[in-house]
């Protein structure tokens, strides 16, 4: 008899390479969505607990919070939600122990804004691979990282992946898409280095392999974005080729996305959206998915068709 076909009721299981599984009670999960609950300086409000507790409630299987900054100058909305220092930790805590008595694993999705991220928001020059501003996110010419400067930011990640732990969240996604820092890494538009650092892999798997080794045995994934969007941008094909050499091993899952701050229209499709473009992205992700293939167990997220 063959094996009866999953549903989005069944039951999910990450974890691979010795490392803890963690079962979720269904297929569903939030994505990352945007909110600006918190404080100004980061901490987590009532409001957005209550926010995400309401989705555990409803019955989700994971609950994954917004984008959620790893160092202050990585900020890049007002009342973002912040794991740059322990004092974060107590709150989250509240978050992650109201999702646990609802059924719902927790979630927490680890990002620093780059050249996305505006002095006037987080009261730092911001930071990038190279001197590329985002004219959407508000054109500061951002300050070219030095190569020590690079390493910080990857213990900076590794640092916030700890405090996710104390705070008791299960699974931990690296935000490598939509145009932030990570991403910027890999993208032709806005990595334009000669050192190690040039190549679009390099900085992707310091933080991979920094964040494993701070947390072992924690479930790690990382968004992606399948095709970032402008016609010099990074391709499906290139994309592929960038997470064939990607520290998958490491992982437990990759979530599947699309877009960037200079194609908002991946991220939030409009009904615009022309014929051929929906293929062309599913395309996109089977690459990739191929690309991966030698992962082993390696599951697959996705907030596209």
């Amino acid at each position: 008899m063959a094996p009866e076909t999953p549903t989005a009721g069944t039951p999910i299981t990450l974890g691979r390479n010795g490392r803890t599984p963690k079962t979720l009670r269904n297929r569903l999960a939030s994505a990352p969505m945007e909110r600006n609950y918190g404080t100004t300086d980061g901490h987590i409000t009532e409001q957005y607990i209550d926010y995400l507790v309401t989705r555990a409630k409803a019955g989700l299987g994971m609950v994954t919070t917004e984008a959620t900054y790893v160092r202050a100058d990585g900020k890049g909305r007002t009342h973002q939600l912040g794991l740059h220092t322990d004092q974060m930790i107590p709150g989250l805590r509240r978050l992650t122990d109201a999702l646990h008595a609802e059924g719902a694993l927790a979630a927490v999705e680890l990002n620093h804004g780059g050249r996305t991220a505006q002095s006037a928001v987080s009261g730092f020059r911001n930071l990038a691979p190279s001197p590329v501003p985002c004219p959407t996110a508000g054109g500061e010419v951002p300050q070219e990282l030095t190569a020590a400067g690079c390493y910080e930011l990857v213990e900076a990640y590794a640092a916030a992946a700890r405090r996710a732990v104390a705070a008791g969240f299960d699974v931990i996604n690296l935000h490598g898409a939509h145009g932030y820092l990570i991403h910027q890494f890999m993208s032709p538009i806005s990595n334009h280095r000669t050192d190690e650092f040039a190549a679009p892999e390099f900085f992707m798997n310091l933080v991979i392999d920094a964040v494993r080794q701070a947390v072992p045995d924690t479930i790690v994934g990382m968004r992606v974005s399948v095709v970032e969007g402008p016609a010099d941008g990074i391709s499906a094909e290139q994309q592929a080729a960038i997470m064939a050499k990607a520290h998958l091993e490491k992982l437990d899952f990759l979530d599947i996305s699309a877009g960037s701050y200079d194609a908002g229209e991946w991220i939030v499709q409009s009904g615009g959206v022309e014929a051929g473009d929906p293929c062309r992205l599913c395309q996109g992700i089977q690459a990739v998915r191929a690309s991966a293939g030698h992962g082993g167990a390696l599951e697959f997220a996705g907030d596209h068709p």
